[in-house]
């Protein structure tokens, strides 16, 4: 199974305006934990204006088809891209930031977790800090937070070390529940959907006790604070029968991809994700029921698991019309193998698949999840960015040679002068153009990066190894 300690790890790390919401039934009573509303990691105090025509960036990858595409306009190629600010968030720092603006506060809040289980809110114009929640010890088991965040209805969901999900008041800080436990650790970023009108269900993986080993692992469906279907936190379903045949590699394999959630063209609400170890595979779930659709085999061989999030294209907007990417929608996901798969979202079926290792003669680490911008993708691997066509899966451009790029690959601007932001291992926040690949800005940060970049306010987020929270603009 995939070593996520080792040498790189998956650049899985991690919704409108919020409204106030009534806080929801606890489903496990856990010590209690304070929102603390000071300034305990030192966060900068200047104020800055947050420009109009800004949107939210509520979840890891920005959207549950996980494009990778932040509508706003403000960020372009002329843009003279600066440091903003710079706050510590009190330790190692893994997870995708989350920006949503809160009504209440009348501002717009980053939100990140870190390793010694707090997780934070900070000022998007200031870097202050607003809130801090410390996630309680549980003994024998970790607090530390590897998943990115999501918000929704003024609730912000994450996963922890010791096994829960936890919901928290977006406002306060405030512990609204957290999930009975899945016993095992939960570095998958939720994704939110409302598959039946009902309210918001999150979906996300675990990858069994140890997190690293071939230990087993789920994917779960959680009801959402304010889902009237069932209790908040708790789930609605579970799905462990990964293998071929079924079952065949339960208590074995897990998910720590974040999963992407998408309609079919029968009007069937599904979840796509990738299996760790030693299963190997690309699946696609009922969003509703948590049955399987389909299950797609990566090639097989020693950390070979698919942590890469994918990406889907609805139907009706890749391909001629006619053709099965056209009708039926894509699947774009990357795994260890070095492989890119464009994959029939109805069925399962190999479109095309790009052999980075053969073709950029450069691999590892292929774990960065695709952005999805008209008819190309854009894909971090072990020496940048590239692009490649959506239909054909043809090679467009490569970027200048960088570090490994872990970092799943974040777009925003306006059309024609769109920018990538990513980070790097070597500890280079880079900026290229979409267009071309050519690099349009680096800050060194100094530490490994393997989180991506939340887009919002007319700036982008991004964490580092060191547990910086960056904001950069004009």
């Amino acid at each position: 199974m995939s070593q996520r300690y080792a040498a790189f790890k998956a650049g899985r790390l991690g919704i409108a305006a919020l409204t106030c919401a009534a806080a929801g039934a606890t489903a496990i009573a856990l010590p209690l934990a304070q929102a603390m509303p000071v300034a305990a990691h030192g966060g900068p105090t200047s104020t800055a204006h947050i420009p109009a025509g800004f949107t939210d960036w509520i979840e890891h990858r920005g959207n549950a088809l996980h494009t990778g595409v932040s509508p706003e306009t403000i960020l372009s190629t002329s843009t003279t891209f600066k440091l903003h600010w710079s706050a510590n968030t009190g330790d190692k720092s893994y997870g995708s930031p989350a920006i949503a603006f809160d009504s209440t506060l009348n501002e717009s809040l980053v939100y990140v977790g870190n390793m010694l289980g707090e997780f934070n809110a900070y000022n998007a114009a200031t870097g202050a800090l607003v809130w801090l929640y410390q996630t309680p010890k549980t003994k024998g088991l970790s607090k530390e937070i590897e998943s990115s965040p999501a918000v929704y209805n003024n609730t912000v969901y994450f996963g922890d070390g010791d096994y829960h999900e936890y919901a928290l008041n977006a406002t306060t800080g405030a512990l609204i529940c957290t999930s009975p436990s899945m016993d095992g650790i939960s570095a998958s970023s939720p994704v939110i959907a409302n598959p039946a009108g009902t309210g918001p269900v999150l979906y996300f993986g675990d990858a069994g006790p140890s997190g690293s080993t071939s230990d087993g692992g789920h994917l779960w469906a959680m009801y959402g604070v304010g889902n009237t279907a069932g209790t908040a936190c708790s789930w609605d379903w579970m799905q462990d029968s990964f293998g071929s045949p079924p079952g065949s590699q339960t208590g074995l394999s897990g998910v720590y991809s974040t999963p992407a959630f998408g309609t079919l063209a029968n009007h069937t609400a599904v979840v796509v994700v990738g299996t760790t170890d030693p299963d190997d595979a690309i699946y696609a779930f009922n969003a509703t029921t948590g049955a399987i659709l389909w299950r797609f085999q990566t090639l097989v061989g020693i950390d070979s698991d698919v942590g890469a999030p994918p990406t889907l294209a609805e139907p009706g907007t890749i391909g001629a019309v006619g053709t099965a990417s056209y009708t039926d929608g894509v699947v774009y996901d990357t795994g260890k193998d070095g492989q890119t798969y464009a994959l029939d979202l109805q069925t399962g079926a190999q479109i095309w698949t790009f052999n980075i290792k053969k073709t950029i003669k450069h691999g590892n680490p292929a774990q960065s999840g695709a952005a999805l911008v008209g008819n190309a993708v854009y894909i971090g691997y072990g020496a940048g960015v590239f692009s490649l066509n959506a239909t054909t899966g043809a090679l467009i451009w490569t970027s200048p040679v960088a570090a490994p790029v872990i970092s799943s690959v974040s777009v925003t601007g306006p059309a024609g002068k769109q920018v990538i932001a990513v980070g790097d291992y070597a500890g280079n926040v880079d900026v290229f153009s979409l267009a071309t690949g050519a690099n349009l800005f680096t800050y060194a940060t100094g530490a490994a990066i393997f989180g991506s970049a939340g887009i919002s306010t007319g700036q982008f987020f991004i964490t580092s190894s060191t547990g910086d929270l960056y904001a950069f603009g004009s």
